[in-house]
């Protein structure tokens, strides 16, 4: 994804005519998934990574967008650089920066606090942060992202009848998608903790011969 990236910021520098208010709306669209797609990522060094950050910055400064985008995406950089104390800043810059058309959807938002408070181990802000979409049906790409995220603040906060219930709701309708790798892990995870480690294992049988379709570094390294 980066190389035409790449190259689609250096043609908006060299002819910036051709670019008209939907293309540039477009191009920060894809500036906004280019970082976690460059910090997920282990090829890409940590200069390239915070030239894009910056780039992505000064793309929406320009636009006169909110900076609310940016400060999560440099929370999930800040989180695979193993970076702290600047994770801690861009949280709380994220939640103190307004929201307006150019953040992510406000059901994409929660992902970050359970991620966040789950890595501090953080357990019952992890599982409040995630309960308005624990019990949805509904066929969404966010709603398996925080659901598979809680599995384990729900297991470590002793919740696991509610686990499990989210586990076999959520992989019950992640089961035959395409981008199902993406959250395998988790799911793996939380089965072989709970003591269920025979399911797990068949499901890691199961989609053994498909690790190809993981699309980063970092679902291979929940896998």
């Amino acid at each position: 994804a980066l190389a035409p990236f790449a190259w689609l910021l250096s043609r908006c520098d060299e002819r910036p005519d051709l670019f008209d208010a939907d293309r540039l709306r477009r191009m920060s669209w894809n500036y906004k998934w280019a970082v976690p797609v460059a910090s997920d990522n282990p090829g890409v060094g940590v200069a390239q990574l915070r030239s894009l950050e910056a780039g992505l910055e000064e793309v929406f400064r320009a636009q006169g967008a909110s900076m609310h985008a940016v400060h999560g995406d440099r929370l999930h950089a800040a989180i695979m650089l193993g970076l702290e104390e600047e994770g801690a800043a861009e949280l709380a810059a994220w939640r103190s920066t307004p929201r307006d058309a150019s953040s992510d959807c406000e059901g994409c938002d929660p992902m970050r606090q359970v991620e966040w408070a789950s890595l501090h181990e953080d357990w019952e802000t992890a599982v409040t942060e995630a309960e308005p979409v624990l019990g949805e049906r509904e066929d969404d790409d966010r709603l398996y992202a925080v659901q598979s995220e809680a599995l384990l603040p729900l297991l470590a906060s002793g919740r696991s009848h509610e686990a499990w219930n989210v586990h076999a709701r959520s992989y019950r309708m992640l089961r035959d998608r395409s981008n199902v790798m993406g959250y395998l892990g988790k799911h793996l995870e939380y089965l072989a903790l709970s003591g269920r480690g025979a399911r797990s294992l068949r499901l890691m049988r199961a989609y053994a011969g498909r690790i190809d379709e993981a699309q980063s570094a970092r679902v291979l390294m929940d896998l």
